[in-house]
């Protein structure tokens, strides 16, 4: 299930929604305004307080981005052992 970091008055926010609704993504919506904890949670995350990100099949997306709202719906979830193969590189590993 995708996160959707959002305000209220936010016309990117309802292209974003529209485009998951289009592409049958399912997502929970926080809206930061509200709710200061996701908003921590959000600035965490991404290091900035904009408006949409969204976080899908362990992608984030910062700002509507169609072509990579478009991709990540369309390539597999990550794992968290995906990320950590991906930090670490191994120079004997051939």
């Amino acid at each position: 299930m995708a996160i959707l970091y959002s305000k209220r008055d936010c016309p990117f926010c309802e292209k974003t929604k529209k485009l998951l609704e289009q592409l049958g993504v399912e997502y929970v919506e926080y809206d930061v305004e509200k709710d200061k904890a996701k908003a921590e949670e959000m600035v965490r995350k991404t290091g900035q307080g904009a408006v949409p990100v969204l976080e899908l099949n362990g992608r984030v997306i910062i700002g509507y981005d169609e072509k990579a709202i478009r991709r990540a719906a369309e390539l597999p979830p990550r794992t968290r052992e995906d990320f950590l193969n991906n930090l670490f590189y191994d120079p004997f590993d051939m």
